[in-house]
This record gives C-alpha cells, sequence and structure tokens, in this order.
C-alpha cells in the first residue's frame, strides 16, 4: 500500500514537471504575441495596453504557440518526448491554458489594484 502511494505521488510530481517544462518552453512565442498585441492596443488607446497583453496572453499567446509548433516539423518531434511522460497535447495544452489562465488573472488583479 505505501509502495503504491509511493508511485502515486512520484508519478504526479514527474507529470508536473513534464507539464513545466511544457509551459517553459511556450512562453517566448506567447509573451511575444501578447506583446504585439499590446503595442497594436498602444496605437489606439495607451492606457488599455497593459490590459490587452494580459487578456491577449493566454488564449492567443498559446494559439500562435500550437501553430508554430504544428507547422514547424522540429517542434512538433518535441510531444514524443512528453508521450514517454505519459501527457497528450491535450493535456499538455489545457494545463498550460490553465496556467496561462491564472497567470494573467493575477497580472490583471494587480493592474486593478495599483489603478492602471
Amino acid at each position: 500500500f505505501v509502495l503504491q502511494i509511493w508511485y502515486i505521488c512520484r508519478s504526479m510530481q514527474n507529470r508536473a514537471g513534464y507539464i513545466l517544462l511544457f509551459y517553459r518552453s511556450t512562453i517566448k512565442i506567447a509573451v511575444a504575441t501578447s506583446a504585439l498585441v499590446a503595442m497594436w492596443q498602444c496605437i489606439s488607446s495607451p492606457a488599455g495596453a497593459p490590459a490587452a497583453f494580459f487578456i491577449s496572453y493566454p488564449v492567443l499567446g498559446l494559439g500562435m504557440d500550437g501553430f508554430y509548433r504544428f507547422l514547424s516539423k522540429k517542434r512538433m518531434n518535441e510531444f514524443h518526448f512528453y508521450r514517454m511522460g505519459g501527457l497528450g497535447v491535450l493535456e499538455l495544452y489545457g494545463a498550460s491554458l490553465l496556467i496561462s489562465l491564472s497567470v494573467s488573472a493575477a497580472g490583471l488583479l494587480l493592474l486593478n489594484l495599483c489603478g492602471i
């Protein structure tokens, strides 16, 4: 029984490690895409640019990363690494979306608290 609990905890820790590794690999494209959206918003309304960044980061940023990964054959092969860890594409992007949504919600909350 103790070994089963140890194995379950160990596998959850490994899955979390794979998810965080995948999320870290999506940040570059997601932040770049959201920065472009914020700059575009800055042209029409400079006050709304920080909020535009946090609103576009979870969905548009991850969408562009997924688009890039599925277009690029080199990046597409990375999914085999995650499949060996027991995670599929939908699980990876779903977990990354949840992490991105929580980061964006915290950012928007901080913006509201600061009055920006």
